[in-house]
């Protein structure tokens, strides 16, 4: 009996493979020494012939689908001693590289987002992905390529840039796709946002007039964004900001960013304001004194340090030498005559206020004790003097025996001596005067000649 070796068949290749790929399956297969493997034969599982005794015991091999392959090699001796050795190969899909990105991006210094489509089927494993940006003038913190799924890079110039993204399977396998940024396409110049103001120093509740001058070259303007800093919320208009008032003193920064069809956005343009307290005069209440009186003006003022002060009449003699000092916004008045005195405020920033007050001053009533009403032209008339300055006054007239001869008002203030159209008879008659004023009445006796 004679007993030979049996082979010992070894298949070398990599258990993954792309599908877009060959294998190289080696032929490893050992046997005793005394005997020889004189066949070799390959079956792939693919339906395609088999191969017998390859050259170098060596196949080069693709295959059609996506799949698990069993490769199967079997020797036989010069003994004729058979073997069979299997292994299985899986083929793995090729990942299908793609991406899109901004359709527009605002340049100088504009951010193009990547968004990364790239996909490979399920028996794919993950993918890892490496971008080239295509800028040869990125450096520093702007390196122009990336291993980010979706990244972003910043362009400072506009031109072509040919961008590449390769999509790399953890079995190996690549995709690759390219696509190119144009000049035309998605970049677009941005805005220019710039505006104006009436005054850069402005008091508190004054209405500030806005000009504005932005530009958006190669395109138009869409809207306009303004922060005026001083706590309000932002205002976005689709036409240009005209005036706005400060409601208190304090410096703010007023800023401007404008937007284009394209919505592109401009960098702020800003200016600073400087807003002034408002002075406020308040309190100042009109009043009827009797002549002579001196009394204080008492007005409220919101804030009087850094503010001037002066005094100005309205009416003639436009005169304000009854004031004790015109220069104060609490002056002594001495009240001689019936005035409209004004106070004016002059606070930093040319920020200005007045206030009036109307100064009603009763004249000293004189009462005459004699008339001669008989038509000659001459002390015809009982006039008392100043009585109209009380208009609430009122005279009433009586005979010695007490009876009313006559009822007059401080604005009626002459009596031609009759009752009811009718001359009176020449005598003394008594009058009680009620001027109001909480003043006490004054009364006496009034002699009629004729």
């Amino acid at each position: 009996i004679n007993i030979f070796p049996v082979p010992n068949p070894i298949i070398a290749v990599q258990s993954n493979l792309c599908i877009d790929s060959t294998a190289r399956f080696n032929d490893n297969s050992t046997i005793s020494s005394g005997s020889t493997i004189i066949t070799r034969t390959w079956n792939f599982g693919d339906g395609t012939p088999n191969v017998v005794n390859p050259p170098g015991n060596t196949v080069v091999k693709g295959f059609a689908a996506v799949q698990a392959y069993t490769v199967k090699l079997t020797v036989r001796s010069d003994s004729g001693c058979v073997k069979t050795d299997s292994t299985i190969i899986t083929v793995r899909p090729k990942p299908v590289a793609d991406f899109n990105f901004s359709t527009s991006v605002c340049m100088p210094n504009g951010v193009v987002n990547f968004t990364n489509n790239s996909s490979v089927a399920a028996t794919g494993g993950t993918l890892n992905y490496t971008w080239n940006f295509g800028d040869p003038f990125a450096s520093g913190g702007n390196p122009n390529t990336s291993t980010a799924t979706s990244p972003s890079h910043t362009y400072s110039t506009i031109q072509n840039y040919p961008i590449n993204l390769t999509a790399s399977s953890t079995y190996g396998c690549v995709g690759v796709f390219n696509d190119t940024l144009k000049a035309g396409r998605p970049f677009f110049v941005k805005p220019i946002a710039k505006f104006g103001i009436s005054k850069d120093t402005l008091c508190a509740n004054e209405l500030s007039l806005f000009t504005d001058s932005s530009s958006a070259p190669g395109s138009n303007l869409l809207s306009w964004t303004w922060n005026f800093g001083d706590g309000s919320s932002p205002r976005t208009t689709t036409v240009p900001f005209t005036s706005y008032a400060f409601l208190y003193a304090d410096t703010f920064n007023v800023s401007l960013v404008v937007k284009n069809t394209e919505q592109c956005t401009s960098d702020p343009y800003k200016i600073k304001v400087t807003v002034y307290p408002q002075p406020k005069i308040d309190s100042l209440k009109d009043v009827i004194v009797l002549q002579n009186t001196v009394l204080q003006f008492t007005p409220t003022i919101n804030d009087t340090a850094g503010i001037s002060f002066w005094w100005t009449a309205s009416l003639p003699p436009y005169s304000v030498a009854d004031l004790s000092n015109p220069f104060i916004y609490n002056p002594f008045l001495t009240a001689r005559q019936t005035q409209i005195y004004v106070l004016h405020a002059l606070g930093k920033g040319s920020c200005t206020a007045q206030r009036s007050v109307y100064v009603k001053v009763l004249g000293t009533i004189i009462i005459p004790n004699v008339f001669s009403p008989n038509g000659d032209g001459i002390n015809d008339y009982w006039d008392i003097k100043n009585l109209a300055d009380y208009p609430g006054a009122t005279l009433n007239i009586f005979n010695r025996y007490g009876a009313l001869i006559k009822s007059l008002t401080g604005l009626a203030t002459r009596w031609d001596g009759t009752r009811g159209g009718e001359p009176v008879p020449i005598g003394v008659y008594y009058y009680v005067i009620d001027v109001g004023f909480n003043l006490p009445k004054m009364s006496g006796s009034i002699t009629i000649l004729r």
